[in-house]
């Protein structure tokens, strides 16, 4: 097992988070009723299509990460969904993809589903990245 000192958990996430920030990533979010497991591929999830909805691109991490307790952390301006349609708009979800939607990086569920938008209504995500030593 390897484990980083906290320089190095700050510089590990720095590269990433420069990464991210050079070529963009997209945050989208999921209509569909499915669980998120182990295995998930884009093609298990149906992208909202609601009026007003778009991809939020994310490439402004914080630099550099906050390091507390073997934990750094870099936080991107907050992802938000606006729901310009006359009706409830169900959410499951989030993913994240780069740019040509060719690579599939995560998908995560919200805690309680679906998540409802209403009409005129917002969802907002402050997307995170994290590195830590675990033991």
């Amino acid at each position: 097992m390897l484990f980083f000192s906290d320089v190095g958990l700050s510089r590990a996430l720095t590269v990433l988070a420069q990464l991210m920030n050079t070529n963009g990533i997209d945050i989208c979010l999921f209509t569909n009723p499915y669980t998120v497991v182990d295995g998930v591929i884009l093609g298990d999830l149906t992208e909202a299509g609601f009026a007003g909805y778009s991809r939020v691109t994310l490439n402004n991490f914080s630099l550099p990460p906050t390091v507390t307790a073997d934990v750094a952390a870099t936080v991107n301006n907050l992802a938000l969904f606006t729901n310009l349609d006359v009706v409830n708009a169900d959410i499951y979800g989030y993913f994240v993809i780069d740019h040509t939607t060719t690579e599939f990086y995560f998908a995560e569920n919200f805690p309680s589903l679906p998540l409802v938008v209403p009409p005129a209504g917002s969802v907002g995500i402050y997307p995170q990245m994290t590195t830590q030593n675990i033991s």
